[in-house]
This record gives structure tokens, sequence and C-alpha cells, in this order.
């Protein structure tokens, strides 16, 4: 084994497993010959939301530390999804900060992710009627996980990403669904880690909600082809 991903399920913070993606990590393991090691990270609302970007960093740690010995390679890739998109970026920007760790990873493949807490024009548009995530859940669920903060608290780069100095990080990839409430989200976020580093891409699938690549659609699958390439080669060409 010559080479490790660090995924991070989704599940809106509150619901989900380390679990829940065996299937998809498992193809990956067997396609591109990649360690999976999926994050049990505490879930949000009996935690609060930093006690969950901590079980990330503290995975991601571990990683880092074990991955020679137990996996005989020291390059490594982290993957989110939804949820794990945001946790994912959050537990980065403290390896970079924390650890002076950031080198150590050779990229990140993003799904969706919500990377503003005060919630963007579109999250705060969304209806009853969007597809697939409920508008009024996801801002509810916003502030259920920041409990006593106001709109502008709910900026803090901490728990909001999308306000961090983003330089001096790894290179990149956000994926969404052009139909997807958090596309915004992924526009922002996207353009600001390019500006800050050059090294970020964004992939916008036609015609797609949240959550499109769990729907077996052709567009889906050519999207997961390209991500699978962009992993390895980010993989293959880490120090």
């Amino acid at each position: 084994m010559q080479r490790v991903v660090l995924d991070v399920h989704g599940g809106g913070w509150t619901i989900g497993n380390a679990r829940m993606n065996d299937s998809k990590n498992a193809e990956l393991a067997a396609r591109i010959g990649v360690a999976v090691v999926s994050i049990d990270y505490r879930l949000a609302l009996s935690q609060p939301i930093s006690a969950v970007v901590d079980d990330c960093e503290a995975a991601a740690i571990w990683t880092i530390a074990n991955a020679g010995r137990m996996f005989g390679c020291a390059r490594i890739a982290m993957v989110g999804s939804s949820a794990g998109s945001h946790l994912a970026a959050a537990a980065m920007l403290r390896l970079r900060d924390r650890h002076d760790a950031a080198g150590s990873i050779a990229g990140l493949l993003l799904y969706y992710g919500l990377y503003d807490f005060h919630g963007t024009d579109m999250v705060r548009q969304a209806d009853k009627e969007t597809l697939l995530l409920h508008g009024p859940t996801v801002r509810s669920t916003l502030c259920k996980l920041t409990p006593g903060m106001t709109g502008e608290e709910r900026r803090d780069p901490a728990i909001s990403p999308v306000y961090a100095d983003l330089g001096g990080l790894p290179p990149a990839l956000f994926v969404v669904g052009e139909k997807d409430m958090l596309l915004e989200d992924n526009q922002r976020m996207e353009a600001r880690w390019r500006a800050a580093n050059g090294n970020a891409e964004l992939l916008v699938a036609p015609e797609s909600p949240h959550a499109f690549d769990r729907m077996g659609t052709r567009i889906a699958g050519k999207i997961e082809a390209y991500t699978v390439e962009w992993i390895l080669e980010r993989l293959r060409s880490a120090p």
C-alpha cells in the first residue's frame, strides 16, 4: 500500500458514522490501490461543533503520524462530502495553523460542502421545495449548531472556513450540483482558495442536486471517474 485517503463522512453534522461510506471507500481502495481511513467523529448537537472539528483534526494528525508505519507511505489525500467537506476544510486550517502540517496533505476532494454558517444568499433564500435539501431545515440546523451566536458571529473563520485566510493550503477540488442550494458556498470557497493558492478547481454537475454522486446517473459516473483520477494524480505528485 503506497497511498492513504482520509474520509470525512457527511450527515448534516448530526447523523452518520465511519462505516456509512464503506461501499464507496472499498471501491476506491480497489480501484487505485489506496488505504482509506474513515473518521468516526462525535456528532454535533450533543457536542459543540468545535468538538467535532477537534475529532477530525486529531484523526488527521494520527493519520499523518502513522501512515508510514501502518501503510508504508506518507502521501495522504482528504475526501469529504456535505458536512464532511466543511469538517475537512476546518481541520485542514488547524493542520496548517496548529501543527505546521499543511504540506502533509496532497490534496482535498470536497463534495458539496457548506462553508458559511452565516448562510449564503442561496441558503437563506431556499424554500421547502429545494431539491433533496430542505431550506428551512438547513437554516435551523445552522442555528442549532451555533447556539447563542448572532448571524455575524457565525462568520467566525473557525466555523465558517470561507472567511478564513486560505493561504498555504494544498490543492483542492470542489464538486457540487448545479441545482444544489450549496452551489454558492462552493463557488465562493473555490474562488477564495484559488485566489490564495492558485490550486483550486470547481466542478459543477449540470442539472444535479445535493448528493448527486449517490444517484447512479451518467453524469455522476463521469464526475466520479474524473475525481478518482484527480486524487490519484495528487497522490502521485506528492513528495
